[in-house]
């Protein structure tokens, strides 16, 4: 076996290519890679990505067990994973809401966005070092749904609260988080709806319930409707609530919420919590989705209607089906997927454990089984999945802080700034320059640019002794590292590296493999079936 010298930008150049399948038919190699293990598909799809030994561990668990164990997050003993995060010595987290509040105008920066730093930091540590793995994807998920952008003004005071309602729901019912959200001090600010008045309503809060929290675009009609009433043409199933909304159910909606705010009194001892002022809501009558609403109705009737009929309503369960299939299965999924899943999202819509049951029918579908290798992890997955694999400690330093070398990449963690949250699909992060991303962080790393910081790889030990060849080096940090079956190009291309020209079965001297091996782990992490999932 003879082999040519290849350098990592060629190998980059090559794994970027690769990464963009399966948008791009012509680069599936001619020797594809074995479809992954059941156990490696949930190690990578219901985990930020494997660590050494995950794979073993679902395999002797079996998938089904796995997939309850995790659906049952509470009863895994997660204790290790608190203790680091209790050893950094976090204080917002046990703060009150007044407290938090009052840290909105504080004279010094780093104590106003505390909270938004702390709960980051306490996340990228559950990412990476929880047994809890598919609830930290769960909430990830919901995070990204009701996105807010932390750094805004109480956003930022406030964060550790809104985590925690998050956490709280995050595998529970749906209609009680959307309240939980709606009355979140971090989403009436973020949404402007702490000014919604009926002396100057604001529609910001109410249709980013309509397009992105519920219903979601695809059941939205431009243009204002003319009727209050629904006939067979607007209301197919009969329930009399309308298949569908248009402006003015929005706008209708807006006045419903209006009055809904916080206390911003400086003096109260409940400020920074949720207020409704009667005063300033709007009390006449209202048309929302065909429904209607008599003027002078009880405080928060109105809009606790408006709730009730989104969250039960069958274009929601469809839209969150859709995303939680986007999420769990592939960017594309089967309508009969999304339908299924809808329809089960509905039956169990008055369970306080909804969302939880919803993942559990989901991922034991059919769909998700076949659907190994169908998504390209986002930078944050990635990430994580690199440094969970590599076992890179997540470092907390006044001179070194990972956004540095994470938030390049496009996907920062709370800091998205439109409401949308981050894209769900390969095409979106498939780019020559996310591909560049990716590697200088992993390359910083390796190389030890942060090393002073405790920010490094070491790969002293990890290696037998006996392995010498290029070929024997190549194959044993690609399955150690990768988790699954490569393809043959993509061994090729690692042996070619180690090799350097020289013969891949020829023994190495112990500097010539040192040299290497720091560098073939992160190009590891840079091929496509890693970025794969």
């Amino acid at each position: 076996m003879t082999t040519s010298t290849i350098t990592r930008r060629d190998f980059l150049v090559g794994a970027s290519d690769k990464a963009l399948q399966p948008l791009k038919a012509a680069c599936i190699p001619d020797t594809p890679a074995p479809n992954p293990s059941l156990a490696e598909h949930a190690a990578q799809r219901l985990q930020f990505g494997a660590a050494p030994g995950d794979v073993v561990r679902i395999a002797a668990l079996g998938f089904d067990a796995f997939v309850d164990e995790q659906l049952a997050p509470a009863s895994i003993d997660d204790a290790a994973c608190q203790a680091m995060i209790d050893s950094k010595g976090f204080v917002t987290f046990g703060e009150s809401w007044a407290q938090l509040y009052d840290r909105r105008n504080h004279a010094t920066y780093a104590e106003a966005i505390r909270p938004l730093s702390e709960v980051s930091h306490a996340t990228w540590i559950r990412m990476i070092h929880s047994r809890r793995q598919l609830q930290e994807r769960v909430v990830n998920f919901w995070h990204d749904h009701f996105s807010v952008q932390g750094s805004q003004f109480i956003v930022r005071s406030m964060f550790t609260k809104w985590d925690e309602t998050i956490r709280a729901h995050a595998l529970g019912n749906f209609r009680a988080m959307l309240e939980a959200v709606a009355k979140h001090p971090v989403m009436l600010y973020y949404l402007d709806n702490y000014l919604n008045t009926r002396n100057g309503p604001n529609e910001n809060w109410a249709r980013e319930m309509f397009e992105l929290h519920t219903m979601g675009d695809i059941n939205y009609r431009p243009g204002i409707n003319p009727t209050v009433t629904c006939d067979s043409t607007v209301d197919a199933d009969g329930d009399g609530i309308r298949d569908f909304y248009y402006d003015n159910d929005v706008y209708e909606a807006a006045r419903a919420f209006t009055g809904w705010t916080y206390e911003q009194a400086s003096d109260s001892p409940s400020r920074g919590q949720y207020k409704y002022v009667d005063g300033s809501h709007d009390h006449f009558n209202k048309f929302v989705m065909c429904r209607y609403f008599e003027a002078n109705l009880g405080p928060e009737e109105d809009a606790k209607s408006v709730l009730d009929i989104l969250a039960f309503h069958p274009g929601t369960a469809r839209h969150l089906a859709f995303k939680l299939c986007r999420r769990f299965v592939s960017d594309n999924p089967p309508d009969e997927l999304v339908i299924a899943v809808a329809d089960e999202f509905r039956r169990l819509k008055d369970s306080p454990n909804q969302i939880r049951e919803t993942l559990r029918f989901l991922l034991k579908r059919q769909e998700f089984r076949d659907a190994r290798s169908t998504k390209m992890k986002r930078p944050l997955e990635w990430t994580v999945s690199a440094m969970r694999v590599l076992g890179i400690p997540y470092v907390i330093s006044a001179n070194f802080s990972i956004e540095w070398v994470f938030n390049d990449m496009g996907q920062p963690l709370f800091g998205w700034r439109p409401p949308d949250g981050p894209p769900d699909v390969a095409e979106y992060w498939a780019s020559s320059n996310g591909m560049l991303r990716r590697w200088n962080f992993v390359y910083t790393t390796v190389s030890g640019w942060w090393s002073n910081q405790g920010f490094n790889y070491s790969t002293t030990g990890i290696m037998p002794d006996e392995i010498r060849t290029p070929a024997e080096v190549a194959d044993f940090w690609a399955a150690r590292l990768i988790a699954r079956g490569i393809s043959g190009p993509t061994r090729e291309g690692l042996i070619q590296f180690v090799a350097e020209g020289r013969d891949p079965d020829t023994p190495l001297a112990q500097s010539e493999i040192e040299e290497k091996v720091a560098y073939l782990a992160a190009l590891c992490t840079m091929t496509p079936e890693f970025m794969r999932m």
